[in-house]
């Protein structure tokens, strides 16, 4: 598996416990932040390419993560992940 930035990571992660603050603007998905909607278009193309997450048919969730994906997630250390972005 090519190697993802802890962003995209952290992507991952909200994407598996809250997919519903994901959604698409035309061609560009973007994430439901604290204070204002983020753009996240590259993660999500480079999350779905690895084949770690998906479209989904179901209406109010657009993207899942798939089973390769939560292997993966079970795999990292989220607060190492976490304190390692936070002090960029």
């Amino acid at each position: 598996m090519s190697r993802l930035t802890d962003y995209q990571w952290l992507i991952l992660w909200e994407l598996a416990d809250s997919p519903g603050r994901f959604w698409r603007r035309e061609d560009d998905w973007m994430i439901t932040g604290t204070h204002r909607d983020h753009k996240v278009t590259l993660q999500i193309e480079k999350l779905m390419g690895m084949g770690l997450i998906a479209e989904s048919p179901d209406a109010e969730n657009l993207l899942y993560v798939k089973a390769e994906g939560l292997r993966h997630l079970q795999l990292r250390d989220y607060m190492d992940v976490l304190n390692r972005q936070n002090s960029k």
